[in-house]
């Protein structure tokens, strides 16, 4: 049986024992075990808040002030990483970043059960096993402390001893293990992995998605990371290279996706529409598929456009979405492909194949 952890910020008895009901309630209905740690006050919550929970449930008036809530969501933010739904008979008293809850909800519109439900569906997605204290990446850090850095640690020493920069070395020793633990498993990956959105790095990088302000065009930042490290607050390039993303729905998708209701040319329409999702269907055209926060498109290798930083800033603006690093590495290895390829002489091809019979 699954456990689910939560912390409720209630102060009203009665609300507490109503939630207790609920929770028998919920508990024989989906054969999952919660265990509620209850705060009835901020210096309460202050004193269980850890990593540990998989969702609070917080009543913003605690005391005569009235948003007492906030400033346990506040804390939360700062701190910890739990997933929040508001709950409470003053829901307009809310004055934190509407981004940092899941929910929130009016008492007497929601039940209890309702709302640990919404959390319980956060649970199975993994997220809080995840990045929860005692979720995957802290026990993997911890054989990686173990297994891979305590032994180490005389080596890092002399290198900072030099006065290098070891924080930042270590911290991507410690990823390339992380990911070395994700690249030993075959999984199929979902859409959205495909982007970082919003993006924490706020230059230019390799992947970066823009928007011609003219145009309102999306393009792909092309130039090799190595171009657009900065040294001074500036890039090693005074250029940057830009593929233009050409729309989801181009003219002969469209005509596909109408050719799907014709029984005479519904093979090939899927045939072309399938090998489009695959990057076969032509080396210039490369598929980024359309999520809730990015409308996807079709690199096209064939447009491509060089500009100066000064008028990159003018002239564009960075979209909230970034091509993270295990999918923008297929895509450069594409367009260097695509602009690499020679061909050779043809030959007359009657002869070959006749010689070829011959044999």
């Amino acid at each position: 049986m699954s456990k689910l952890k939560i912390l409720l910020v209630e102060d009203k008895k009665e609300e507490i024992e109503v939630y207790e009901s609920s929770i028998r309630r919920y508990q024989a209905e989906h054969e999952i075990d919660v265990e509620t740690c209850i705060a009835q006050s901020i210096s309460e919550a202050y004193t269980l808040l850890n990593n540990s929970y998989d969702g609070a449930i917080i009543d913003l008036k605690l005391e005569e002030e009235g948003d007492e809530g906030n400033q346990v969501i506040q804390q939360i933010h700062k701190n910890f990483r739990i997933p929040i739904i508001v709950f409470s008979g003053t829901p307009d008293h809310f004055n934190s970043d509407k981004m940092y809850v899941l929910d929130i909800c009016k008492k007497g519109e929601r039940s209890y059960g309702e709302l640990v439900s919404q959390l319980h569906n956060v649970y199975q997605t993994g997220l809080t096993k995840i990045m929860s204290g005692r979720g995957v990446i802290e026990q993997t850090i911890d054989k990686i402390f173990w297994n891979n850095l305590h032994s180490k640690i005389p080596i890092w020493e002399t290198y900072a001893k030099e006065g290098q920069n070891t924080e930042k070395a270590l911290l991507r020793y410690t990823i390339n293990h992380l990911l070395e633990l994700l690249d030993n498993e075959e999984d199929i990956y979902f859409p959205e992995e495909m982007y970082l959105s919003p993006p924490i790095v706020k230059h230019y990088q390799t992947g970066t998605i823009l928007r011609e302000k003219s145009t309102r065009k999306l393009y792909l930042v092309l130039s090799p990371a190595c171009d657009l490290v900065l040294h001074s607050g500036s890039c090693k390039t005074d250029r940057i290279l830009l593929c233009e993303i050409n729309d989801i729905n181009m003219s002969f998708v469209k005509s596909s996706k109408k050719n799907l209701a014709k029984p005479e040319k519904e093979e090939q329409a899927i045939d072309c529409l399938s090998r489009l999702t695959k990057n076969t269907f032509t080396l210039y055209y490369h598929y980024l598929p359309p999520v809730k926060f990015f409308e996807g498109g079709f690199v096209n290798f064939r447009h491509v456009k060089s500009y100066k930083i000064k008028d990159l800033v003018s002239e564009f603006e960075m979209e909230k979405v970034q091509i993270s690093a295990q999918f923008i590495k297929d895509i450069i290895a594409r367009f260097s492909v695509y602009y690499a390829r020679q061909g050779q002489p043809d030959f007359n091809r009657e002869d070959l194949y006749t010689q070829l019979v011959a044999l």
